[in-house]
C-alpha cells in the first residue's frame, strides 16, 4: 500500500523553519514627551507609543525568507463614556525580515501610536440634558498587547503575544 498523499504533504510543509526556531520578545520604546491641550473645562495630552520587537534565529543554520506580522491592541476611552464601552482599536504592521543567518538577532520599531488623555478640570462636571451627572471625569488610552506573528510565504511559523491573554481576548484579523 503506498501513501502517496502523506508524501506530498509533508513535501508542502516548510519544514526547515518551526515555531521553535525562534525567540520573539516585546519592548515598550520610550514614549516621546507628552503634548498638552484643553479647553476652559478639560485638560487633554498626548504622548506616542512605539514598541520593539526582537526576534532571534536559535539554531545555527539560516533560516527561510520570513515577514513579521503584528497587531497593536490598543484601548480607547472617551469622556463621558460610561464604564466597559471603550473601544479596541488594531494597529497592524508589517515588516519584511529576509533570512536570518544561525544564531542572528534583529530588532524592528513598531508604527507609532498616538495614546490621549482626558480630564474635566476640577469644578466642573459632565451633565447630561436633563441635569443629571453623567460618564467619567477622566479618559486615558492604553496599549492593551501586542501580537506579532513570523510567516515563512504563507505559512505561519511562530506567533507570541504580549500579554499572552491577548489571543484569547482577542482576534487576529
Amino acid at each position: 500500500m503506498r501513501k502517496k498523499g502523506f508524501l506530498t504533504l509533508l513535501l508542502m510543509i516548510p519544514m526547515w523553519v518551526q515555531a521553535e526556531d525562534f525567540t520573539i520578545t516585546i519592548d515598550r520604546k520610550k514614549d516621546a514627551a507628552a503634548r498638552g491641550a484643553g479647553t476652559r473645562s478639560q485638560v487633554a495630552t498626548s504622548q506616542q507609543w512605539v514598541g520593539e520587537i526582537k526576534i532571534e534565529n536559535r539554531t545555527f543554520k539560516p533560516s527561510a525568507e520570513i515577514e513579521l506580522r503584528y497587531i497593536i491592541f490598543v484601548k480607547r476611552q472617551e469622556l463621558r463614556q460610561s464604564a466597559g464601552m471603550d473601544q479596541i482599536e488594531q494597529v497592524k504592521g508589517t515588516v519584511k525580515v529576509g533570512s536570518l543567518q544561525g544564531r542572528e538577532k534583529a530588532s524592528f520599531l513598531t508604527s507609532e501610536v498616538t495614546l490621549r488623555q482626558q480630564a474635566v478640570k476640577g469644578n466642573w462636571i459632565l451633565v447630561d440634558n436633563n441635569g443629571k451627572e453623567e460618564g467619567k471625569r477622566k479618559a486615558e488610552d492604553a496599549v492593551t498587547g501586542v501580537w506579532v506573528k513570523l510567516f515563512a510565504g504563507e505559512t505561519e511559523v511562530a506567533d507570541y503575544a504580549n500579554p499572552s491573554t491577548v489571543k484569547a481576548k482577542n482576534k487576529w484579523e
